[in-house]
C-alpha cells in the first residue's frame, strides 16, 4: 500500500489484521469515481466515513486512488491524494482525545496506535467515553 510519500508492504496476516482492525469501525465506503485506464488500474475517488473518521474530520473522507492487479488479484492500493481531510481538524481533535485519556481513563492508552480488533474496540470505548463527557453525561 502506498499512501502519498508513504509506502507500506503487508503480509497476508498484516493486511487481515489491519481490515479486521477497520472494520470494527463498520465504515462506509461510495466510489465517486472510477475508470479502468488502458493498462488495467483502476483510477478511483472513494469517499469513507464511520465513527472514527466522523470524529476526528467531522465529515467523511475523499481519496484519489489507483488500484493495480496481477493475476487477478489485488497487488497494489496507491493513495495519490487526500481530496477531502482536515488535517488541522483531525490533529486537533486527536490530540484532545489522547490528552483527555490520558487523564481520565488511561487503562486505554495506546490504542491509537494498536492496530489489532482490540485496540479498534478501545478505540471505540475512548471514543465514547470522550463523547459522553463532552455531552455532560
Amino acid at each position: 500500500m502506498k499512501e502519498i510519500v508513504y509506502s507500506s508492504t503487508f503480509s497476508k496476516a498484516d493486511f487481515y489484521d489491519h481490515f479486521q482492525w477497520d472494520s470494527i469501525f463498520q465504515p462506509k465506503y461510495e466510489i465517486l469515481k472510477i475508470e479502468e485506464k488502458a493498462d488495467g488500474t483502476i483510477d478511483m475517488e472513494i469517499s469513507k466515513q464511520g465513527p472514527r473518521i466522523l470524529f476526528l474530520n467531522e465529515k467523511p473522507t475523499v481519496n484519489h486512488e489507483i488500484i493495480s492487479f496481477e493475476k487477478g488479484k489485488i497487488r497494489e492500493v496507491h493513495i495519490l491524494e487526500y481530496i477531502v481531510f482536515d488535517e488541522e481538524t483531525w490533529s486537533r481533535k486527536r490530540q484532545n482525545l489522547l490528552d483527555w485519556i490520558d487523564a481520565n481513563h488511561p487503562e486505554l492508552n495506546g490504542f491509537i496506535h494498536d492496530q489489532t480488533k482490540q485496540g479498534a474496540l478501545n478505540y471505540l470505548k475512548a471514543l465514547e467515553y470522550y463523547k459522553m463527557a463532552m455531552d455532560g453525561n
